[in-house]
């Protein structure tokens, strides 16, 4: 029990709160060359919020109330509710990224990831985070028959009082169930069987043949 009996009082809060967030992100990916890409993603953010709230103190005892929200102590108002409404629209947070592929054989591969999120949407209006972050990765790959693993390892470095930086590891692997039935590329055009006006192209467990003059719209898949 509390000493005074006053700090026995309490009050009862219902909280209600609806948040809805509709976002909108273009893309822009280019190849700068063979090996290295860029990209961005401009995000436009379209915020509401509806909220009420409901409070009402319960005093232990007494004669007089000691917590009230309005009134007097003989005669106290000990009940209050808010209600708030807003919605706002505009920007988000700008991401950029930078992806570099160092080395690249038939049985692995390696590269770097770079990427970077800018607060430029409005934290107070709940279009943005309020802080910039930025992430490094290195990625592996490897191809050993049917099982391919991979790996990510990093760094993320974020801005802000409240947030905190954090090392980045990801593993995982890809295994194929059913072997293809061509193991490489399909075999080259060898039209010397095939009849002067027509010509064959082998495919991956199938032959087909069709007339020159619609070869050059037709892709022939490759294992």
């Amino acid at each position: 029990m509390g000493v005074p009996v006053l700090e026995n009082d309490f009050i009862h809060l219902d909280l209600s709160l609806d948040l809805r967030v509709t976002a909108a992100l273009f893309v822009l990916s280019y190849g700068l060359l063979d090996w290295m890409d860029i990209g961005v993603a401009i995000p436009v953010i379209s915020t509401s919020m509806r909220g009420t709230s409901a409070a009402q103190v319960v005093p232990f005892g007494g004669d007089e109330a000691t917590h009230f929200f309005g009134g007097t102590p003989s005669n106290p108002d000990l009940g209050a509710s808010r209600f708030v409404e807003g919605s706002s629209s505009g920007l988000g947070d700008i991401a950029a990224r930078l992806k570099i592929g160092f080395a690249q054989s038939d049985k692995a591969g390696f590269g770097i990831l770079a990427d970077a999120r800018f607060a430029t949407g409005s934290e107070e209006d709940f279009l943005g985070s309020g802080h910039t972050s930025i992430r490094g990765l290195g990625i592996v790959s490897g191809l050993f028959g049917n099982f391919s693993p991979h790996a990510n390892v990093g760094y993320v470095y974020r801005s802000g009082d409240m947030q905190t930086d954090a090392v980045l590891a990801t593993v995982g692997f890809d295994h194929a169930t059913r072997s293809s039935p061509c193991r490489g590329r399909c075999p080259s055009t060898s039209p010397s069987t095939a009849p002067s006006n027509r010509r064959t192209f082998p495919t991956c467990g199938t032959t087909s043949s069709t007339d020159p003059s619609a070869s050059s719209s037709r892709r022939h898949p490759a294992s």
